[in-house]
């Protein structure tokens, strides 16, 4: 009887013990070079379970394996040494935003990955200046994102950024139209104006390369 009683309050104990080690949350501090002498500093939390969690429909299976998952909660950019930008120390979300290092290194564009934020474009030589670009709203209708603007590349010569918008409206003849714009953003003051329109009825194999969208 004791020997049966023991080896339950051991069994519970190892379990007590294996659950709340296994629980237990961390984060840490990481460097990443993105150009010379400029860098991300990222803090990540990684969230830690005791168990793995197998969704089955409407049913939860919980295998007895430990899992986890990080992610990154502030990024702070140092260009020799000066922070030029970091993110609201209460973000409590995932942050998910790419940095794009111009070919002459002097502008850095911050584009968030999820296309829920606007663009942030840093200047490395005037002190970390940074401008943002303002959503267009209702001027791109049906745009695919919360923020629509994808990065297609520098023209770092003409002082400007070029990005791609994709859209849809239906016509009056019920049939869905495909647009694809391209912006131009100015690398100084962030202002931003369309330079070419295109539409094209929607298909599968939709193929842009013979407009001047492409």
């Amino acid at each position: 009887m004791w020997n049966r009683t023991l080896l339950v309050l051991a069994i519970s104990a190892i379990l007590g013990a294996y659950l709340t080690v296994m629980s237990v949350d961390r984060s840490f501090t990481r460097q990443v070079n993105i150009g010379p002498q400029l860098e991300v500093r990222e803090t990540v939390n990684v969230d830690r379970r005791a168990y793995t969690s197998l969704w089955f429909g409407s049913k939860t299976l919980y295998l007895p394996l430990p899992s986890s998952a990080s992610r990154v909660v502030t990024q702070t950019v140092v260009n020799q040494d000066r922070v030029v930008w970091q993110t609201e120390s209460n973000r409590a979300h995932n942050r998910t935003v790419s940095f794009r290092l111009s070919p002459s290194g002097r502008f850095l564009l911050l584009e968030s990955k999820l296309h829920e934020e606007p663009w942030v474009i840093v200047d490395l030589q005037q002190s970390g200046k940074t401008c943002t670009v303002s959503d267009p709203g209702n001027e791109i209708p049906d745009h695919a994102y919360v923020y629509p603007f994808s990065f297609l590349r520098w023209e770092e010569d003409s002082g400007r950024i070029l990005a791609l918008v994709s859209g849809s409206y239906v016509s009056g003849a019920h049939q869905q139209i495909k647009i694809r714009e391209i912006w131009a953003m100015d690398l100084h003051n962030c202002s931003r104006v369309m330079i070419r329109h295109c539409e094209k009825p929607w298909s599968l194999e939709l193929d842009w390369s013979d407009t001047d969208c492409k």
